[in-house]
């Protein structure tokens, strides 16, 4: 067997995976750094722009995908419902200063790097949004029910919605295809279908499963699953991010599968050991150290970032001050909400070299 048949074989491809997931997180806690940047930092040196172990191993994209989907659906699953409707008020106004700032600073820093107005606007709306990638730090040191945590998960929803629509916006006003309106009533109807159908079809089919065919925690569990990529489904058919509809499946299934139980205990072992690492992993794929040290990057970077940390840090620092939040909660809202959407790596083809910079937002 020759080399490139060995990279070809989908054991070889798990092997290394799976020898990321183990290794990776200790290698980085012995450098006292957080464990999921071993998983990143060892993505990128297996990946097409270093080692290039994976030129055909489309596998591990795929369960990249499904692992940021489970990743929110854990946070809706495991969302204190009590606590979040105890503090709906504090979810909307971070939600709201979330995306506000962070969109301003982040347009005014694209116009000073010399991008038009437009992609500069849509660009801003990618700061605006952010991605709960640190819940599973959140739960393991038993602060879900925090209410700045259940602030987070509520907000985090709103600032997709909100760079989703901006996004629609200049799509319909680049492509004069449909109206601002139009679009606007469009991603309306959607959420409705997207709501019915996690909130209502979802735990009936559930709670009906459940009581009757449904007793084995194996049957169980991959219910659970389906209703997680059903509705995100739903949510891609409808023209809404599919991390919404995962998030939805989360929060409808809630009560079905309490914190406590062994369906929690399983489907929360299944995404923590496999699904979730290997997302971050994939991600790691898409790194280019070559790209990220030159200078035309770093300066970009220098610009986003300072936009990014500046507009979520103003916005966590005004809603402490006005829910009256401690300092420790302040800061837990500014550290999960910097965290954003992780890329969607490209499909790649056989017989051309690895795109390294045709990587585009999952979210915008």
């Amino acid at each position: 067997m020759t080399w490139t048949e060995l990279q070809a074989e989908p054991a070889f491809g798990f092997t290394v995976v799976g020898l990321i997931i183990v290794f990776g997180p200790l290698v980085a806690a012995r450098l006292r750094l957080p464990g999921l940047l071993g998983l990143l930092v060892f993505g990128a040196v297996v990946g097409p722009n270093v080692l290039d172990l994976f030129p055909t191993f489309a596998t591990l994209r795929s369960i990249g995908d499904i692992g940021v989907l489970y990743l929110i659906f854990l946070s809706g699953l495991q969302l204190d419902l009590d606590s979040f409707a105890k503090h709906w008020r504090i979810s909307a106004g971070f939600g709201a200063l979330t995306s506000v700032f962070p969109l301003v600073l982040g347009t005014l820093a694209a116009l000073a790097a010399g991008i038009d107005l437009t992609p500069s606007i849509l660009i801003g709306s990618f700061w605006a949004s952010f991605t709960l990638i640190a819940y599973p730090v959140i739960a393991k040191y038993g602060l879900t029910k925090n209410r700045a945590v259940a602030a987070i998960v509520g907000a985090s929803s709103i600032t997709d919605t909100v760079s989703l629509v901006i996004l629609a916006i200049i799509i319909g006003k680049e492509t004069g295809d449909v109206g601002g309106a139009r679009l606007m009533f469009n991603l309306g109807g959607g959420f409705v279908v997207l709501a019915a159908y996690s909130f209502l079809v979802v735990p009936l089919v559930a709670r009906w499963f459940f009581a009757g065919l449904g007793q084995e925690r194996t049957l169980r569990f991959v219910l659970v699953l389906v209703g997680m990529t059903s509705s995100a489904l739903v949510a891609e058919v409808v023209g809404i991010e599919a991390l919404i509809g995962a998030f939805f499946a989360g929060v409808g299934l809630n009560r079905l599968v309490p914190n406590a139980s062994p369906l929690m205990a399983v489907t929360e072992f299944f995404g923590n050991a496999f699904f979730i690492p290997a997302f971050l992993v994939s991600v790691g794929l898409l790194f280019d150290p070559q790209l990220m040290f030159e200078w035309a990057t770093i300066r970009l970077a220098l610009f986003f970032v300072g936009a990014l940390i500046a507009g979520k840090t103003i916005a966590a620092l005004i809603t402490g001050r006005m829910f009256r939040l401690a300092p420790a909660e302040v800061g837990l809202m500014f550290s999960v909400s910097v965290a954003q959407p992780p890329p969607r790596s490209p499909p790649r083809s056989s017989d051309s070299k690895p795109a390294s910079t045709a990587t585009t937002s999952s979210t915008p």
